[in-house]
């Protein structure tokens, strides 16, 4: 069926280098391992609408994994194609091209043929070209040209015209576009028939050498989706599983209500009641403490009387034409996945049956529980049917689906990303916050509940811009507080400690970051220390500021004093720069650091010296050790475990986020010794590492 193949997306990879390998094996070329590139990369643009890709740089090292772990010795390989490609594909336990790429190959194929059928003389539409689709497929499938039906159905088909249409291949007027169409049809003939090939080597093994187990349960080590759904693929099967979507920026990418609404105005149907109502609703929901009821009750009264045929008509063109493409890739995995497993799954959301029905239907989901406005007579009555599915109604809906399927709350999961939805949250076995709003974020933090985020949104949104701006402004009054603060008591310590406390206070706040820390009682219970923090992102010294607040400075690199502003305060805050370029100056810089420690001022140091270009933490550097023995304070690790949601490497926008920060306990440095000093290290290091789930290298 169409979702058992797309819980074997993550198969890609290899299915690629499969078809790249044998198309390098029967080519006379001199050089094979350029062909071979070149191959994977005209099946990744031929795939461009059916996997989510990485970045072409990350894509290829990928490919390179799985060529490892297919042939340790692939470099040599593909560069010698003769004596030895064939031999290394036939030893293959399981051939993946034919199940994971077939279908989606027949159905450009079926696009393909009907271009070539296409009456220029009508203008092109797109519904009425995809049901010529459909016919034409019927026939190709009974003359035996495909093999699957659901080739022919419309989530296939529909991918293969955007594949067209994105090529430039559909025909205008008198410019038939017949080589170019010829050209796609060559590339799939040669596709096809590599796809057949390996079917007749994997027909022609005998049987005790094929895999047991179901292809859905292959994941391709280290792959994206391999993540994402391998817990759910390992958990116990069976319907009385409940899977619980939430909708809006959990399955989808964007506000189903807000594109259904734009869609409604741009019609030009859209009553004055109507319009007023749903303005009066929003206002009702900003102003009574966001309540959805009160929203959804005020948003009803405006559509009485409306045919409720208008609305399914309005959410079948919001799904074409805006919220089709807004699925997350990740989000259909986890749908296939439960699905793969027998999980009942469900739509849980607070939107109306006229924004959820497509996506549901799009994604092969039966089970919807909704908010949904009472009709009499195919038209709107202008009233609620109670309760609506927000926040406790969420709850009492999965109620109702555990006592219709017999499911079992405590082996059931929820997907969501807000925490109004927490009274479910509450109550399911397998809580999962999907793309968390910043207060859910929170809160999964304190609960060690796991999170997932699809949302690599990294561009400087009007907002965010607005949010940096204003953040780095509240730098002047920080400094003008610091000052008046200075004088009144007639002391420049006090001074710092303020500039310190407001500067973190301050520009956190306003950029909307919300430090959620465990182990806080450990930054106050030894002092003077050394606090070493890891270093993900540019937040992190207005994290380290806000956290360690008061008698403390910093040491950072030489460059950041020269940076507008920050570097002035930070000069005036007592951080003591070093020229990490020069070795003997860096040592004599950092004995101010040892005479402050003695003198009762903590330090604040970054240990890998510079941020982290993939989140993975860095080797650290012994300077901050040397200072704690040498000045016989002990050392406090702080974690910070996701700064880079906050302001990403590369960007210096800031974006609002909740952030984890794990202090841990003192450690002393008193019994170092110079036999046991890099081993101390070591282990502070691997505590890091355990905190940030990553593994030691």
């Amino acid at each position: 069926t169409y979702y058992a193949n797309m819980a074997v997306h993550h198969l890609y990879h290899q299915a690629f280098i499969e078809l790249a390998l044998l198309k390098i094996s029967e080519s006379e070329v001199e050089d094979s391992a350029l062909l071979f590139w070149q191959e994977i990369m005209n099946l990744r643009n031929l795939f461009k609408f059916e996997f989510f890709f990485s970045k072409k740089e990350n894509f290829t090292e990928e490919i390179e994994r799985n060529l490892s772990f297919l042939d340790p010795n692939w470099e040599t390989t593909i560069q010698n194609p003769e004596k030895g490609v064939k031999a290394l594909i036939e030893k293959q336990r399981m051939l993946v091209a034919p199940v994971v790429l077939s279908t989606y190959v027949e159905a450009y194929r079926v696009v393909a043929h009907s271009l070539k059928s296409w009456n220029t003389d009508n203008h092109f539409n797109e519904s009425q070209f995809a049901e010529d689709c459909q016919f034409i497929g019927e026939t190709m499938q009974w003359q035996g040209m495909i093999q699957r039906m659901e080739s022919v159905s419309k989530p296939f088909l529909k991918n293969g015209i955007r594949l067209v249409k994105n090529l430039n291949l559909i025909p205008i007027g008198k410019n038939l576009k017949t080589t170019e169409i010829d050209n796609f049809m060559g590339q799939l003939d040669d596709v096809w028939s590599r796809i057949t090939q390996l079917q007749k080597i994997t027909l022609t093994k005998p049987p005790d050498s094929l895999p047991a187990v179901p292809v859905e349960r292959n994941f391709v080590p280290g792959s994206k989706t391999e993540a994402i759904t391998h817990e759910i693929m390992q958990s116990e099967s069976g319907s009385h599983i409940g899977a619980f979507f939430d909708l809006d920026k959990t399955l989808i990418s964007s506000f189903s209500a807000k594109q259904f609404f734009q869609s409604r105005m741009l019609s030009g149907q859209m009553t004055t009641k109507e319009i007023i109502a749903q303005f009066a609703g929003v206002l009702v929901y900003a102003t009574g403490n966001g309540n959805f009821a009160g929203l959804a009750a005020v948003g009803a009264k405006g559509v009485n009387g409306i045919d409720e045929q208008v609305f399914i008509q309005v959410g079948e063109e919001v799904f074409e034409k805006e919220l089709a493409d807004k699925i997350y890739p990740e989000a259909r995995e986890m749908v296939a996945a439960h699905m793969a497993q027998g999980h009942t799954v469900a739509i849980i959301s607070a939107a109306t049956p006229y924004q959820v029905n497509p996506i549901a239907r799009d994604l092969g989901i039966d089970h919807i529980m909704c908010t949904r406005m009472e009709v009499k007579k195919g038209k709107f009555t202008g009233e609620i049917i109670e309760p609506a599915c927000w926040g406790a109604g969420k709850a009492h809906a999965a109620k109702e689906l555990v006592k219709d399927h017999k499911l079992d709350l405590a082996k059931s999961y929820f997907y969501t990303d807000s925490a109004e939805d927490l009274p479910l949250l509450e109550i399911v076995g397998h809580p999962r916050p999907m793309n968390p709003d910043t207060k859910l974020t929170a809160i999964a933090f304190q609960n060690d509940w796991p999170i997932y985020r699809f949302d690599g949104e990294d561009r400087a949104t009007i907002p965010n811009l607005m949010r940096t701006g204003l953040a780095f402004g509240t730098l002047l009054p920080a400094t003008l507080k610091a000052i008046s603060d200075g004088v009144t008591s007639n002391s420049w310590g006090e001074g710092v400690n303020s500039l310190m406390s407001t500067v973190g206070d301050l520009v956190c706040g306003v950029a909307g970051i919300k430090l959620v820390v465990k182990g806080e009682e450990h930054l106050w219970k030894k002092r003077p220390a050394v606090f070493v923090l890891n270093h993900q992102s540019n937040v992190d010294m207005f994290i380290a500021a806000k956290l360690v607040r008061q008698n403390a400075t910093g040491i950072a690199k030489k460059e950041l004093q020269m940076y507008p502003i920050i570097g002035q305060l930070m000069q005036a805050g007592g951080v003591i720069f070093i020229d990490r370029k020069n070795r003997q100056k860096a040592i004599e810089a950092m004995k101010p650091a040892v005479d402050a420690l003695k003198t009762g001022t903590s330090i604040i140091i970054f240990p890998e010296g510079t941020r982290s270009y993939d989140y993975n933490l860095g080797k650290f550097k012994k300077g901050a050790f040397h200072l704690a023995r040498e000045a016989g304070v002990p050392i406090i690790p702080i974690v910070i475990k996701n700064a880079h949601d906050a302001m990403p490497r590369g960007t210096n926008i800031f974006k609002p986020a909740a952030i984890e920060v794990k202090v841990l306990p003192a450690i002393s440095t008193k019994r170092w010794t110079d036999k046991t000093f890099n081993k101390n290290i070591d282990k502070i290091r691997d505590k890091f590492l355990e905190e940030l789930g990553q593994e030691k290298k």
